[in-house]
C-alpha cells in the first residue's frame, strides 16, 4: 500500500507558481495599507475638525460664564491694593474657587486635548500616506 502512494506522488507534477506572485501579493498588501491609512487620515481629520469647532464653542461659552459668574470682580479685588485681599483672604479665596466655572474649564480642556490628539494622528497618517504614495 505504501508503494502505491509513493508511485502516485512520483508521477504527480509539481505545481509551478507564477514568477510574479510575490510581487503581486506585496503590491496588494501595499495597496491595502494605503487604503487603511487614507481611512485613518479621514477619520482623524474629521475628528480634528469637530474638536476644533468644539474648542471654539467651549471657549466662547467659558468666556461668557466667567463674566456671568463674577469671577473677574473677585480677581479685581485681589489686585485693588486697598488691603481687602489681605484682610479677608480666606473668604476671597473661597469666593474665587466657588465662582470658577469648573465644568466649562474641563469641557474646554477636553476639547483641546481631543484636538491635539486627533491633529497629531491626522498629520502622522497623512505624512505616512504621502511618503508611501
Amino acid at each position: 500500500m505504501d508503494r502505491d502512494y509513493q508511485k502516485l506522488f512520483t508521477y504527480i507534477q509539481k505545481a509551478e507558481l507564477p514568477k510574479d506572485l510575490s510581487q503581486k501579493v506585496l503590491f496588494r498588501i501595499q495597496k491595502e495599507e494605503q487604503r487603511l491609512r487614507r481611512q485613518k487620515s479621514l477619520f482623524f481629520g474629521v475628528g480634528a475638525l469637530a474638536s476644533f469647532v468644539a474648542t471654539i464653542s467651549f471657549a466662547t461659552s467659558l468666556a461668557n460664564t466667567f463674566v456671568q459668574s463674577g469671577f473677574y470682580q473677585y480677581v479685581s479685588l485681589v489686585f485693588s491694593g486697598d488691603g481687602v485681599a489681605t484682610s479677608y483672604w480666606k473668604e476671597l479665596s473661597f469666593s474665587l474657587v466657588e465662582s470658577l466655572p469648573i465644568f466649562g474649564i474641563v469641557a474646554l480642556l477636553t476639547a483641546v486635548g481631543c484636538l491635539i490628539w486627533s491633529a497629531a494622528h491626522t498629520f502622522s497618517n497623512a505624512r505616512r500616506f504621502m511618503v508611501n504614495a
